[in-house]
């Protein structure tokens, strides 16, 4: 983003966006107000000696006043995962200005010590129902662009309110009676009344309503927060509002279907080993800054550094409060700018140099007792310095980036977690700070300094960058299934580069190599650049294009043959004298990334012969000869194709014309669970003449699959296993082949054989090669639904005999993405076949049967008329 962006770009749904968290932050955030003036009215003589003590609290009480907050969020933020996750966003942050109210009651009242401690303890638990249901609300309303900026709104008025409080603290500073102490303290009724009277008129999150199964209130708060409009009495939403809730659906069915939704999800994979180590670390970076030494010991640094007045300390207070507004402003805005880690880098950069700073002074002036106002005064402004930058940089990040990470069933509850370290370390901390100052002195702010550049080391190495991703796009950025869940969905991948500093590296330098390859790297290859772009590098494009999924259910063989085409595409350039890209392509097709990982399937012996007999005669039709120089006149040759004499870079062949992906129409949405309702029926499609079957509603001329479920498992499919005894992993339960055969609306006579098989073999299939996956890894990669668990052809069955249902609208978009008019599976077909001799070429069953088995699986046949079709851009 731009810095100019968020400053133009403005409509009536951000407006209201934007309103909505400015409300919530502004009523909710009395908090900050009151954790700004208790720590300087427990200084203050009259509150002291309403306790019963004469000049000071004791030490051993004294240092409970703070911690005690925090074990109070602590127990909070796990309450709070609860309430979020079974009642709600809004209901919680309910909880948690009633909660708020109580304890600022109890502090007015401040009867004794004990009391004072319940009302922080209280507080402290309030806190944790308002942090975690404003954070985790304000990332799942707010837009990816500016995410961070709203974000940080509940830091902007806490801000205020840290001002708000320097004022009246420096007011009643004057003041010997309890009633100065009492307003001060009493002016949290107003924020929290605020919030009772605003969460009413606020929608609840769209993410918590589609996980509790209610689809269509939440449609209808996307509507308010993307527009919609409505048509025949149906709610259409905005193309934003669409592809967010397309996403929404995809991550959050696939975490509910495997599991994802628990709290084992937190560390039961790398993946989420990765995303809780990020958020519990970035919770606690805060708690070493040096800052629990200054909350509420900052008398004892300022009496040191020769400054004594109190009327100052507070003045000087009130100066920081002002200058944490505008820091806090600028600093959420630029979050969106520079970006997540960039903030953090910065942030904890400057604290460890000016702690550096801060301690030479110590250790140097102060612990000799040595008398100098301009060392105290130089202190002071470092210490201020450091404060503003770290509100700034630090500060709008640290309380959005777990309920950023986090997906929508584990937001809550490892934000829960994340708070549970992030205010035990602050217990730890602060509990402890008065006694290492006292036995550290000036070496704790070098003990500070030294956490700090930890921290730096450990954000640079390991923390992702998430800025301008969608919520469900932040998945990919962690490896998770739902990730490419999403990226199916969607039919691309994250128009930003979800990378980070140490992981997906090698797939990265894989993925670069390998485009330099089938590009051809420079422009001495455009001579054969359109003519020798072999299977492979279709593929490839259309994963360049399209995301990592297009190997959904890609044969493995095939994928062999892929590599080979490279290393192939590699000599050639090798003869060319392109020596520095064939060792690139080289490295890039046998070593690791995600396409080494792939397994390779046993096939019989027919298959290895069959296979071998085909590769022999694409290479024999090829007939490429190694050229000996690089020239237009002898690439010609190499590849066979006369060039045009006023332009000898062009070849003749014309590409693959361009097709228009169909425009599928909203529909109904459906209750989530595959039983829990009677299905709504259609009747069965029609045949045009073309021979596309024809499926009316909003299926018309969108899905158009030219074989009925009889005729592809006629012909030959899966191996003839789709419908053996195997086992679900989604469901935990045998899948039997008897109970499925019978629910079958056609027969076949060799049903062992094409239906049945437990040995599943190419020889079985329509054109005698192996193409698909297995069940086991359809499951993994995320593509199966409880209601269809043996995937889409058993989806495919139900739907051609009428069956509607709320997995449509995902597979028929699969569909689309495989053998529609722009499908990568068809498309690659369309190119061998071209580059085999064209039509002629269809009717040869030896030319890529790989491929047009995979689409034979998919309920498509390429013939000649779809053939001519594709070529006239239809």
């Amino acid at each position: 983003m731009k810095w100019s962006d968020n400053l133009r770009n403005w409509d009536r749904f951000k407006v209201y966006r934007y309103v909505i968290l400015l409300g919530l932050s502004l009523s909710g955030d009395g908090w900050s107000y009151e954790a700004s003036v208790i720590a300087s009215i427990i200084q203050l003589p009259a509150w002291i000696k309403h306790l019963g003590y004469d000049t000071a609290i004791p030490d051993s009480k004294n240092q409970w006043i703070g911690p005690v907050y925090s074990l109070g969020q602590l127990v909070g933020g796990l309450i709070a995962a609860f309430f979020l996750d079974t009642f709600g966003r809004k209901p919680t942050m309910v909880i948690g200005a009633l909660l708020m109210e109580l304890s600022t009651a109890l502090l007015v009242w401040s009867y004794s010590f004990g009391v004072v401690i319940a009302a922080r303890i209280i507080e402290g638990v309030s806190i944790g129902f308002l942090l975690l249901g404003y954070q985790i609300y304000a990332v799942e309303i707010a837009a990816k662009e500016d995410r961070g900026f709203v974000s940080s709104f509940t830091l902007m008025t806490g801000n205020f309110f840290g001002l708000l409080a320097a004022g009246i603290v420096y007011g009643i500073s004057y003041s010997t009676s309890n009633a100065g102490w009492r307003v001060a303290l009493g002016v949290t009724f107003i924020p929290a009344t605020l919030l009772l009277m605003i969460l009413p008129w606020v929608p609840e999150s769209p993410r918590y309503l589609y996980e509790k199964g209610k689809y269509e209130q939440c449609r209808k708060v996307l509507g308010k927060l993307h527009g919609c409009t409505h048509e025949d009495g149906h709610l259409v939403l905005s193309d934003a509002g669409e592809t967010e809730y397309e996403a929404m659906r995809a991550a959050i069915t696939w975490d509910q279907q495997h599991g994802q939704d628990k709290w084992a999800a937190l560390w039961n994979s790398k993946a989420a080993r990765y995303r809780s180590f990020v958020a519990i670390s970035s919770q606690s970076w805060w708690a070493w800054n040096g800052g629990s030494i200054f909350t509420y010991y900052y008398t004892i640094v300022f009496s040191a550094a020769g400054i004594t007045d109190p009327h100052v300390q507070f003045g000087i207070s009130g100066v920081q409060n002002a200058s944490w507004c505008l820091g806090g402003i600028v600093g959420g805005y630029l979050l969106d700018v520079w970006g997540r880690r960039t903030n953090y880098l910065i942030g904890t950069g400057q604290a460890a140099f000016m702690l550096i700073i801060q301690g030479g002074l110590a250790l140097g002036i102060f612990d000799k007792g040595i008398v100098n106002h301009a060392a105290g005064a130089g202190f002071v402004s470092v210490y201020i310095i450091q404060w503003f930058l770290w509100v700034m940089f630090f500060s709008p990040v640290v309380n959005m980036l777990p309920a950023e990470i986090y997906s929508a069933g584990l937001r809550a509850r490892g934000y829960a977690i994340a708070n549970v370290f992030s205010m035990g370390v602050g217990f730890a901390t602060q509990y402890s700070a008065l006694p290492m100052y006292r036995h550290m002195h000036g070496w704790v702010w070098i003990f500070f300094a030294c956490c700090m550049l930890f921290a730096f080391t450990v954000i640079y190495f390991t923390y992702p960058e998430t800025k301008g991703l969608t919520l469900e796009e932040v998945e990919v950025v962690f490896g998770t299934g739902a990730g490419q869940r999403v990226k199916e969905a969607l039919g691309h991948a994250s128009p930003v580069d979800p990378r980070t500093p140490l992981h997906f590296q090698a797939q990265r330098d894989i993925e670069d190599e390998e485009r330099k390859v089938q590009g051809m790297g420079s422009t001495h290859t455009r001579t054969v650049s359109s003519t020798m772009t072999t299977l492979g590098d279709e593929i490839a494009e259309s994963i360049a294009s399209d995301g990592e999924d297009g190997y959904n259910e890609l044969d493995l063989s095939y994928e062999q043959e892929r590599l080979e085409n490279i290393k192939n595409n590699a000599a050639l350039l090798a003869s060319l004298g392109l020596n520095s890209l064939v060792a690139k392509s080289a490295s890039s097709s046998s070593g690791g990334g995600a396409i080494s990982t792939f397994k390779k399937n046993s096939l019989s012996s027919e298959e290895l012969r069959r296979r071998r007999e085909i590769k022999a005669k694409e290479a024999a039709a090829r007939r490429v000869e190694q050229p000996t120089r690089r020239s237009s006149r002898v690439a010609a040759k190499v590849v066979g194709v006369k060039l045009e004499d006023d332009d000898p870079l062009t070849p003749k062949h014309n590409p693959i014309p361009r097709a228009t992906a169909p425009t599928l129409a909203p529909g109904p949405t459906y209750s989530r669970s595959p039983s829990s309702e009677p299905r709504p029926s259609a009747p069965k499609p029609t045949r045009a003449e073309d021979g596309r079957l024809i499926f009316e509603g909003r299926w018309k001329d969108v899905f158009t699959p030219n074989l009925t479920p009889e005729e592809m498992f006629r012909g030959g499919a899966f191996g003839g296993g789709f419908f053996a005894d195997t086992y679900s992993q989604i469901l935990r339960e045998p899948l039997l082949s008897t109970a499925d055969l019978l629910s079958l609306p056609f027969t076949l006579p060799r049903s062992s054989t094409l239906l049945t098989n437990p040995e599943p073999s190419g020889e079985n299939n329509r054109w005698r090669v192996r193409a698909g996956q297995s069940l086991q890894e359809w499951e993994k990669a995320g593509w199966i639904w409880k209601g269809d668990p043996r995937g889409w052809a058993q989806w495919y069955v139900r739907f051609w005999e009428g069956r509607r249902c709320e997995d449509d609208e995902r597979q028929v978009r699969r569909w689309l993405k495989v053998a529609g008019p722009t499908g990568r599976f068809k498309r690659a077909l369309l190119k061998k076949l071209h580059q085999a001799g064209g039509i002629s070429a269809v009717d040869d069953e030896d030319v890529a049967p790989v491929l047009r088995q995979c689409l034979w699986q998919w309920g498509y046949e390429l013939n000649k008329d779809e053939f001519e079709g594709a070529m006239r851009g239809e």
